[in-house]
This record gives C-alpha cells, sequence and structure tokens, in this order.
C-alpha cells in the first residue's frame, strides 16, 4: 500500500474475520497458504552470497458475503530473510497483491449486468489494458450487447523486490499517481466483439501513459477467425501497436494461422522511466504457422516468421544513419502421447531465434513418464547455441562460449488425492554463470473441509527449495 499500509492491513484482517465468521447459508469461502522455502548459495559473489528467504502467499476468496452477488478476494504474501543480508536490503519484506470487494448483480434481477468493485485490483479491458491499481471499477453489459467499463485509482504495480517492512512504506502518494480509463465495447452474439478504449497514467504529476486503443473479432465463417487490436500514444502520437491475426481452421486435425505485428517496444514502459531508453527499437513481425494432428499419438506445430526493423538515425552523430535488417525466427514442435493409456508424453522442439544483433539456436527435449501407480518422473534438457560468443575483456571460458545447456529432473508422488510430493534438481553451464545448480524438494497438501453446509475449502502448499550456482558443480 502506497500512504498507509497499516490501514490495509487493518482492513484485511477485519474482512477475514467477517469471512471466518459463523457464514450464512448460502456464504462460502477459501482459504489457501503457500509456504515456500528457497536456498541460494552464490561463491565469491559481492555482499550477502547466501540466502534463505522463507515466503508465504495468503489468499481468501468468498461469494454471497452476506448478500447475494456480493463477494471478497484478498491476496498477500511476505518474505524473511533468515540469513544475512546485504545493508541496501531488508530482512522482512511483503506487499498485497488484491484486496478487493466485488458486487455482481443477480442474474434477471433489476440491475442484470452490473459489476462494482473497490480495492486493490487487476484491471483488464479490453486486450491493450492491464492495470493493477488502488481504486475503483463500474463495468455494465446489457442484454442486447453494449459493454461498458469504467475505472480509476493510483496504480500500483506488484514489487517483486525486498522492501522495507510494512509493505513498502515508500514516499509515493495517491494525489500524484493516478490512473483513469474505460472501454466501450459491442458484441453480436458469437460473430463480432469490437471495443474503443483509453487510458491515462500520470507519475508524480507527470503524464506517464496517453493512449487509445481498438479492438476486433469477427467470425464470419465457422472455420474462419479474425482477431486485431492496435493502440496509439497520443502524447508522441506514435503507434504502440498493431497486431492483427488469421486463424484458419481447415479440418478438425489441421488448422493455419498467419499474423502481422507492429510494436513499438519504448511506449510499453512509462515515459517518466529511465528504463524507457534501453527498450528495444521499434520493429514489425510476420508469421505464418500451422497445427496438425496427424494421429492420436502425435502432433506438430511449425511457426515461421521475419522481424523486420527499420532505419534508426539514433546513433547518428557517431556514425549516421543504420539500415533497415531483418531476422528470421522458426519454431518446430513434436508432441507425443505414447504407452498404455497415453500416459508417456514426450516433447521434441526446435527453434531459431534471429536478432539484428545476432540470434540463437535452441533444442529442447522434455518428457514425463509414469513409474509406479503413484510416482511420475518429468525431465527436461534445454541446448542452445549463439551466434557469436561473448566477447567481453576479461571473460571467462564459459561466457566467450557459444554454447549453453540446461537440464532439469523431478519425481512426483502422491500420497493421496490432497498430498503430493515433488522432488528433484536442475543443472546448467551458461554465459551468465560458468557453472549452477539447484534442486526442489515441494510438498502440496490441499484439505477440503464442509462447515454449517457451506462450501469451505482450506487450501495448503508447502515448498521447501534450495539452489547452488556459481561453481557448486
Amino acid at each position: 500500500m502506497r500512504s498507509s499500509p497499516r490501514h490495509l492491513l487493518a482492513a484485511l484482517v477485519v474482512l477475514v474475520g467477517a469471512a471466518l465468521a459463523p457464514p450464512a447459508a448460502a456464504q462460502s469461502f477459501r482459504l489457501s497458504s503457500s509456504t515456500h522455502v528457497h536456498g541460494l548459495v552464490r561463491p565469491g559473489a559481492a555482499g550477502a552470497s547466501n540466502q534463505l528467504p522463507f515466503f508465504e502467499l495468503i489468499t481468501l476468496s468468498t461469494r454471497d458475503l452476506g448478500l447475494q452477488g456480493l463477494s471478497l478476494n484478498a491476496s498477500l504474501w511476505g518474505m524473511v530473510e533468515a540469513l544475512d543480508v546485504a545493508p541496501s536490503e531488508d530482512r522482512v519484506s511483503g506487499d498485497v497483491s488484491t484486496l478487493q470487494l466485488t458486487y455482481r448483480a443477480p442474474a434477471k434481477s433489476m440491475l442484470d449486468g452490473l459489476t462494482v468493485r473497490g480495492g486493490r485490483q487487476f484491471i483488464s479491458a479490453g486486450p491493450t489494458i492491464l492495470e493493477q491499481i488502488d481504486g475503483g471499477l463500474v463495468s455494465y453489459r446489457a442484454a442486447f450487447g453494449l459493454d461498458l467499463t469504467l475505472f480509476g485509482g493510483a496504480p500500483t504495480g506488484l514489487r517483486f523486490i525486498r522492501q522495507e517492512w510494512p509493505l513498502g512504506d515508500d514516499d509515493s502518494r495517491y494525489t500524484d499517481n493516478w490512473v483513469v480509463g474505460g472501454r466501450l465495447g459491442y458484441r453480436l452474439m458469437d460473430l463480432l466483439v469490437l471495443g474503443a478504449s483509453y487510458r491515462q497514467q500520470r507519475y508524480y504529476n507527470e503524464v506517464a501513459n496517453d493512449e487509445v486503443g481498438w479492438d476486433l473479432v469477427m467470425t464470419p465463417l465457422d472455420a474462419l477467425e479474425v482477431v486485431h487490436h492496435g493502440a496509439v500514444e497520443l502524447t508522441s502520437q506514435r503507434i504502440k501497436e498493431v497486431n492483427t491475426a488469421l486463424l484458419l481452421h481447415l479440418s478438425r486435425k489441421l488448422s493455419t494461422r498467419a499474423g502481422f505485428r507492429f510494436i513499438s517496444p519504448d511506449l510499453f514502459i512509462p515515459r517518466t522511466s529511465i528504463f524507457a531508453v534501453f527498450a528495444d527499437e521499434t520493429h514489425s513481425e510476420g508469421y505464418l504457422g500451422a497445427d496438425w494432428r496427424l494421429r492420436r499419438w502425435i502432433g506438430l506445430e511449425a511457426e515461421l516468421g521475419v522481424s523486420i526493423y527499420g532505419e534508426s538515425c539514433v546513433d547518428e552523430a557517431l556514425g549516421g544513419c543504420t539500415a533497415a535488417e531483418a531476422a528470421l525466427n522458426a519454431d518446430l514442435r513434436a508432441n507425443l502421447r505414447l504407452g498404455p493409456a497415453r500416459r508417456y508424453r514426450v516433447t521434441v522442439e526446435a527453434e531459431r531465434t534471429g536478432t539484428i544483433d545476432g540470434g540463437l539456436t535452441r533444442l529442447r527435449i522434455a518428457g514425463s513418464a509414469p513409474l509406479l501407480a503413484r510416482m511420475t518422473a518429468i525431465a527436461d534438457l534445454d541446448f542452445f547455441v549463439l551466434d557469436a560468443p561473448g566477447e567481453e575483456s576479461g571473460a571467462t571460458l564459459a561466457a566467450r562460449s557459444r554454447v549453453s545447456f540446461a537440464g532439469s529432473a523431478y519425481l512426483s508422488y502422491v500420497f493421496r488425492d490432497d498430498l503430493q510430493l515433488l522432488a528433484g534438481g536442475r543443472a546448467m553451464v551458461t554465459p551468465l554463470f560458468s557453472r549452477a545448480g539447484a534442486f526442489m524438494v515441494r510438498l502440496n497438501w490441499i484439505l477440503d473441509r464442509p462447515a454449517d453446509g457451506a462450501a469451505v475449502k482450506v487450501r495448503r502448499s508447502s515448498t521447501a527449495s534450495a539452489t547452488l550456482s556459481g561453481g557448486a558443480l
């Protein structure tokens, strides 16, 4: 929370207490807890090289909270570092991902189609808008196909880095940082969906995003689907993205697709952020693909595309403009299901990814196989070959190598429907880490318990894992 995280925690305690109170006959809730322990060892690294953080994730979901159509959803996480931390880091961290109260009008009521939501939430309005805000949303879907969504609040953003406790106590204020927007759409049965959207976002009273978007989905034939969406950034008067795809279902076993995308990666980053300078170059992408189910036990997926980077004069003072360049991308995947009841699964994939600075070729083989009635083995091997090795001065032999390898193997054992164990490890040799390895042990426990006729579900997942890197193998 931005200005007062303690208020948010207090509200969460009150709401959780209300949900756990003796429920009404129609009320139900689900409580989920996930505990994760991840150990990291980095010999020779600067600062605190050894880490052992404990993560806890709690989610709560209720339905018909004292009123039909009223629900509560909450999700928060916390972290405690058991070992020493660097002077610039905090031992305890956490955040509230969602804390929202939602009212959905019952079907066939006077307000049928109305949704009102308040609190910390994720906003999705068409394919061009996705935000996490502390605020509110009002949505209405009319029976004749009209769809209207309005939202506003303070953008939050999930914090994956360590923050001061309690919950990222920073200097950001709601009055300086906010986002507003909405979408107006129309749906004609299963034939047509179209919409127009708008969003303006401010950071520290400066415009970070100001854009309009549009989206369209058409199904003129049962075998043909047309998908299109795009957005324009108004402040810079530049196209942020244009994406068009044609999907053709030739038969039950064969479908094809073709698409085109123009993208300006720097416009996906707020204009007020310094990282907008380091975004990828504006480019276009075109591709052709197909999915073919040859037999019940084998399917093929293939895609061929090209990325075109236009003329750039960013470095004109250092040597003039660069000419337009093209990079080829290709991917071929085979999915196999073998053995009795087709329980043995194998995936073989070859991929070529090109960029204007080089590229890489990748080969992946993965699979799973039942060993016993309740035990399954899982393996995954990845090989990467870079077009050119690293040229950094003083780089290690691995950093100058063109070949990278990553492999993992796990065993899964189901003791019973509500108790499952997963254990295994992985190893890798990459230019970033000369040698690295990891192992993981995870225990999932699920408990479903009825209470006074209500649908009560309590779920817990416990995970323990450790990682060794930087020459551990």
